[in-house]
């Protein structure tokens, strides 16, 4: 069963506005959006890499760090339905990452 969730904000005479759904047809799109302002993912990170080239081929969305020094590797996944894309957040466990150490 699909799940429906608003958005709404206030208007200047304090009465709450619906907000209206809005496409995004590319994955692009939303990597653009998240470049623009990574606060967006919910949790602060510094986006080192889009696009990044892995071992096997592949490509990674998006690459970044977070305020531990782990890295967080961002993959983009487009939905069934025609404006769905949701990002895929993953990560190293907690008490999992080690950051890297300085050489003396």
């Amino acid at each position: 069963m699909p799940t429906e969730v608003a958005i709404w904000r206030m208007d200047e005479g304090g009465r709450p506005q619906r907000m209206r759904p809005a496409a995004m047809p590319l994955e692009r799109d939303l990597e653009d959006a998240i470049k623009a302002d990574p606060d967006i993912l919910g949790e602060p990170v510094l986006l080192i890499g889009r696009q990044v080239p892995t071992a096997n081929g592949g490509f990674v969305d998006l690459l970044a760090v977070d305020g531990e020094g782990c890295l967080r590797v961002l993959e983009l996944k487009r939905g069934r339905g025609a404006r769905e894309v949701s990002p895929r957040l993953w990560t190293t466990p907690p008490g999992r990452c080690r950051s890297p150490t300085r050489a003396s």
